[in-house]
């Protein structure tokens, strides 16, 4: 292999798994950080290829995530209900005028190829990993301590491709990716314990580790939507709506979603 194809495997990896944009990162980034550590890219290029990746090809996938929630927040608009048979629906036909996703995954498309100019940090980046061989910086050196450790291990692919096919499966099924990331780790006790691939304590203690890791974006979250029910309350969101009806035309505010 080489570099540019490491970069398409993590790029059509990250399209692949758009069930959820979390979730890409967090297996994706797993799966090809060594990969891309032996191919000496730097570790900038594969965060950009996992974040600018990830979120876009979320939102043009109407089964994931953000289509189920961004459908029912379409489909609980009265017009929106008449003009559609269902929140699905709806969705689907507002993906031609998320124009920024195209966009995204365009651009990370050509970078991937070689098309797209390296510039800024990421000229930096890559110039570091020429000179001095290192993949990521000095900078972020304490948050990679350990990680080789983590990767060494017995087991085969077999592994990974069942708990995210029985993930993928009941989150889409159930439309409850709660429910899917439960049943996905209960398949990885059953597929990991009896092979002795990790003991129980592993499994409990990778577990905690990747609940903490998750920490910060629950409280984001917290505070987001806590956020919004204050404004709702106090009616900011209508008054900015009134004040953005003259200057935003609605057939074109598509265009300006992620």
């Amino acid at each position: 292999t080489n570099q540019r194809r490491t970069l398409l495997a993590s790029f059509f990896l990250s399209i692949c798994l758009c069930i959820d944009e979390y979730l890409q990162i967090l297996t994706v980034g797993l799966c090809t950080r060594k990969m891309s550590d032996e191919q000496k890219l730097p570790r900038e290029s594969l965060a950009f290829i996992l974040d600018s990746a990830g979120a876009p090809a979320v939102v043009l996938m109407p089964f994931s995530t953000w289509g189920i929630f961004f459908g029912k927040l379409f489909y609980a608009n009265e017009a929106v209900a008449l003009a559609y048979t269902s929140s699905f629906d709806a969705y689907v036909h507002a993906i031609p005028f998320f124009f920024y996703s195209f966009f995204a995954l365009f651009v990370v498309f050509t970078f991937c190829m070689g098309w797209f100019p390296k510039i800024g940090p990421m000229k930096k980046a890559f110039n570091r990993v020429k000179e001095t061989g290192k993949v990521y910086s000095d900078a972020s050196a304490k948050l990679n301590q350990g990680e080789d450790d983590a990767l060494d291990g017995e087991g085969n692919v077999w592994d990974f491709i069942v708990p995210m096919v029985v993930l993928i499966v009941i989150a889409v099924t159930s439309k409850e990716m709660i429910l899917g990331v439960i049943c996905a780790l209960l398949v990885c006790l059953l597929m990991y314990i009896p092979r002795k691939l990790m003991t129980v304590e592993q499994y409990t203690n990778n577990i905690i580790e990747g609940f903490g890791s998750m920490l910060s974006i629950f409280f984001m979250l917290v505070g987001a939507f806590s956020l919004a029910n204050v404004t709702s309350e106090l009616g900011l969101t209508m008054c900015l709506i009134e004040l953005a009806k003259p200057i935003i035309s609605p057939a074109v505010f598509g265009a300006t979603l992620p």
